[in-house]
């Protein structure tokens, strides 16, 4: 986390004071709240309506439902919709961060969908229960059980298997934690599980995927050559769409794997195109099979079908021509599953309660169709009804910026930046609001005009102000609008500046990053100088608050003798001739895998394994030993420091079979580490481990 240099929506952020204090998101766009024509408005009042203490526990279903209800707060700004979400969320997550029903030890991917919203609290209250319940669910992520080639099973109960539903309930999490807290080398897995899943469920001639597939080709439903289930279920590859769209938005232009997921979400318009109803313009139960005795028109399906195609397109993922998709969908929506009530309230009926793979469920389309029931009002289509309504009504309208925020301070003042939600727009409105009263001289400052600051050509998505006063406070928000047009206004940022006495700015931008575990006891602690800084004050050990260190020129310090498996704490206080500017207490946990004594203790009483070097270096391969199972393999260095955990290798046409690419390993002496659980092991003797040399010459 980066709290110094960055700011989240709707928190104040004081210039040189470590701290964030938290100040009340504004209230705009109330006009579109009570448009009770709109069915957006019209779900979101009817399940408030229906579950007035909170939708429901711990849950994806939940989550999917609040999912609905942070975006109509995006566009409203109605404050009653982030209530609701917050009373819901705050039902189950207690002051610890603990999350009742929860269980990290079950590792559930259907568990983890509800932390977006954990991230939304986060954000906007700046409450540490918030990320210490989003921290577990992260750390879940951390020990997932995975395929061979690196994707997460759906739940570990399901072994080796990934399910299309598994996606939404991770990968939107997943991207945004990983962005919101300075961990975007994650990225990089949250592309590969999209990928890995269209690799293995991907039907070219049908345009569609699977719901599911299995690995290790165990279960009854799984194909014997490709481990795909046999049915296109509808909801499954809805879920996969949503997936794809919210984890858009978190996944830079420039990233090397952004490419790949669109042509895959591409391909998934194509199909879905191809199977729309060419009367009621929704979707099947069972996509493919359209009109087929049994199957039936189903909503959830729909819905998130309408929502991912009219965001993409909206966001330019998609061509224009899917605009006539969405649009059919939405109307046919209305006329097939929405059934108003005398009470103002509306049924959305037609939804497949639950489907699933395994223990009896065999992925049939005689299964899908005659062995699943239907139901109305249920949370799986009221959620994606509430994203696909908004998505329609805004469709003509200019969408309004969203998560404006304060970054990095730089000598010309603050920048603030925004995401821009809409290709509608012909530029953006930043405004500013400057509080008359002196915030040294008082608990809060008073509340000015905001004015027009900067008018920005479209596609502008940052700008930095130049014209800020010291000792005072400022507000900004930020608004799209074309010739006809304007958008609500985003969120409100604030900060208070603080510096005429000449003190530097507080350090940030810390490596390793708040919370970082699995930190190797040599790691090198750095930061990023405040401005005006001259020295730095290091405070450093295994308490909190740690004790001082001393003062460096270097914006970098070596702790010495870090231990394995141990949480340090550190600071950094700027320091110049005008005095000192306290800093925030950061921490991270070492890796707790103990370091080798030597290389000739590794190989010693062990029993050997043959590694066979590909004559390029490229890969090693080698065979398990008899009777194991999934190894977990670890490489270390010629001075028994560890360098890599391969969680990706293929087992090729043998399950004894190993190979390991080495591409990015430099000339040297490597030692391999093998702890294998044995198939027949037992609580006294868990596992085996197996150890080898290897050399790569260049």
């Amino acid at each position: 986390m980066k709290e110094l240099r960055r700011v989240v929506p709707g928190s104040e952020c004081r210039l040189l004071l470590p701290v964030l204090i938290l100040t009340t998101m504004l209230s705009s766009g109330l006009a579109y709240a009570q448009d009770t024509s709109r069915y957006s408005v019209k779900m979101a009042e009817s399940i408030m309506k229906w579950k007035p203490s909170g939708y429901g526990s711990w849950d994806y279903v939940t989550g999917t439902v609040l999912r609905g209800f942070e975006e109509l707060w995006r566009v409203t700004k109605d404050q009653r919709y982030y209530n609701y979400l917050k009373k819901t969320v705050d039902n189950v997550v207690n002051n610890d961060g603990s999350i009742n029903g929860y269980r990290l030890e079950d590792y559930n991917l259907d568990e983890i969908k509800e932390g977006c919203q954990l991230l939304l609290l986060y954000k906007e209250t700046g409450e540490d229960k918030y990320r210490i319940a989003a921290d577990q669910l992260r750390l879940q992520l951390e020990g997932h059980p995975r395929s061979n080639s690196g994707g997460f099973w759906h739940k570990k109960v399901y072994p080796w298997q990934m399910w299309l539903d598994g996606l939404y309930m991770g990968s939107p999490f997943y991207a945004e934690y990983s962005s919101l807290f300075g961990f975007t080398g994650d990225l990089d897995d949250v592309v590969h599980q999209i990928t890995e899943v269209a690799y293995h469920t991907y039907d070219p001639d049908a345009k569609l995927f699977y719901h599911g597939w299995d690995e290790s080709g165990f279960q009854s439903w799984a194909d014997p050559v490709t481990g795909a289930s046999p049915s296109f279920w509808g909801r499954a590859i809805g879920w996969y769409a949503m997936a794809i769209v919210d984890v858009l938005d978190y996944l830079p232009q420039d990233h090397a794997g952004r490419d790949t997921v669109l042509a895959i979400f591409n391909r998934m318009a194509e199909g879905l195109a191809l199977y729309q109803d060419p009367g009621e313009h929704v979707w099947w139960q069972v996509t493919d099979q359209v009109g087929r005795d049994s199957n039936y028109l189903e909503s959830s399906s729909s819905c998130m079908f309408v929502y991912a195609l009219a965001k993409g397109v909206r966001l330019g993922y998609l061509d224009a021509s899917y605009r006539d998709v969405a649009v059919s969908g939405y109307q046919g929506i209305l006329d097939n599953f929405i059934d108003p009530n005398p009470n103002g309230t509306i049924n959305l009926t037609s939804t497949c309660l639950t489907a699933g793979l395994g223990n009896g469920r065999d992925g049939t389309y005689k299964y899908y169709t005659m062995q699943t029931s239907v139901v109305s009002n249920d949370g799986k289509a009221m959620g994606p009804f509430i994203l696909a309504s908004i998505e329609m009504e805004m469709m003509d309208s200019v969408y309004p910026p969203g998560n404006l925020l304060l970054d990095t301070l730089l000598f010309k003042g603050p920048i603030l930046s925004w995401f821009d939600n809409s290709d509608r727009e012909t530029g953006f409105i930043l405004e500013r609001m400057e509080h008359p009263s002196d915030p040294l001289k008082g608990q809060g400052a008073e509340q000015g005009n905001f004015i027009p600051v900067a008018d920005l050509p479209a596609g502008t998505i940052s700008w930095t102000d130049t014209t800020i006063e010291s000792i005072t406070t400022y507000s900004y928000r930020v608004q799209a609008y074309n010739d006809t047009l304007s958008s609500v206004y985003s969120n409100t940022v604030t900060l208070t500046t603080y510096f005429t006495s000449g003190q530097p700015l507080p350090a940030g931008n810390p490596v390793p990053g708040e919370g970082s575990v699995m930190i190797s006891p040599d790691q090198v602690l750095s930061w990023e100088s405040g401005l005006f800084a001259s020295s730095h004050d290091v405070y450093f050990g295994t308490e909190d608050p740690p004790p001082f260190t001393g003062n460096f020129q270097d914006d970098s310090f070596s702790p010495a003798d870090m231990e394995r498996g141990v949480t340090y704490y550190w600071r950094i206080d700027e320091v110049n001739g005008n005095g000192t500017t306290g800093g925030s207490i950061w921490s991270f946990t070492t890796d707790s895998t103990p370091a080798l004594s030597s290389p000739q203790d590794l190989v010693a009483d062990a029993p050997a394994l043959e590694i066979r070097p590909n004559p390029a270096d490229r890969y090693i391969r080698f065979n398990l030993p008899e009777g194991t199972g999934k190894p977990q393999i670890r490489i270390y260095d010629s001075s028994g420091r560890l360098i890599d955990r391969v969680r990706s290798y293929n087992t090729g046409n043998s399950e004894d079979q190993v190979t390991i690419n080495t591409e990015d390993l430099p000339s040297g002496i490597y030692y391999l580490n093998l702890n294998v659980s044995g198939k027949n092991s037992s609580p006294a003797n868990p596992s085996l481990k197996y150890y080898a040399k290897f050399v790569i010459a260049r």
